[in-house]
């Protein structure tokens, strides 16, 4: 199941990502087997301090990371996939360069309006190219999968911003999957156990038992 958490400033966004790494670093969940995915390159710029910080090693992915080298995938750019061979450090990739990888568990930071989609997406062609970063984001997880925004408080540029339009298709199916498997309570409850009584008083008493000869109904 997808977390989905909101954060005050981008400091705690990245904080918190970085406690979530940590956790998910068990037996078996090396760092190279999670990632941190942002729209932008400057996104990662502020987790990447928080994980040195924290002892956690990291890799950027991709052969340019200034700012802005996200925004246009040239024709060669081609990303790489996870192997043995590889250090053992959390990969920090932009959604564009995670195309073809996969992650044991993988945050999807940044999930606000101006970021995701970016600002610059105006048009109906650029927006449908957003819509499907976001999909290339969700679908990158093998197990776990942790999907952040930042409401930017301290960011003079772009403060007080809302959740990305991308966010609510998800949290909804999310919230009907925890009404399904949520326990039942109250008079859910006493209908549904005196259903099971009911099904257990018409069910068959013939009971078929062993014998030291041939077996037959008791």
């Amino acid at each position: 199941m997808p977390l989905v958490r909101s954060y005050n400033t981008d400091e705690e966004e990245a904080a918190r990502v970085t406690t979530w790494l940590g956790v998910k670093h068990q037996p078996g969940s090396p760092w190279r087997s999670m990632a941190v995915l942002a729209r932008t390159n400057a996104q990662l710029e502020l987790v990447a301090g928080y994980l040195e910080a924290a002892d956690i090693p990291y890799e950027r992915r991709g052969p340019e990371h200034s700012p802005a080298s996200d925004l246009f995938m040239t024709p060669d750019a081609t990303p790489r996939r996870i192997d043995e061979d590889q250090i053992d450090a959390v990969a920090l990739s932009t959604i564009h360069r995670s195309k073809g990888l996969e992650f044991q568990h993988v945050a999807a930071i940044g999930w606000a309006e101006g970021q995701l989609p970016n600002f610059n997406a105006t048009s109906a062609a650029a927006l449908a190219e957003e819509q499907r970063l976001a999909y290339v984001a969700l679908s990158r997880a093998e197990d776990s999968i942790l999907i952040t925004w930042s409401r930017g408080r301290n960011d003079p540029r772009y403060p007080d911003r809302s959740p990305s339009r991308y966010l609510a298709p998800i949290e909804r199916v999310i919230a009907e999957i925890e009404q399904r498997n949520a326990p039942l309570t109250g008079e859910a409850r006493k209908a549904r156990l005196a259903a099971i009584r009911r099904e257990l008083e018409e069910a068959p008493t013939t009971i078929t038992l062993p014998t030291s000869g041939n077996s037959g109904p008791a």
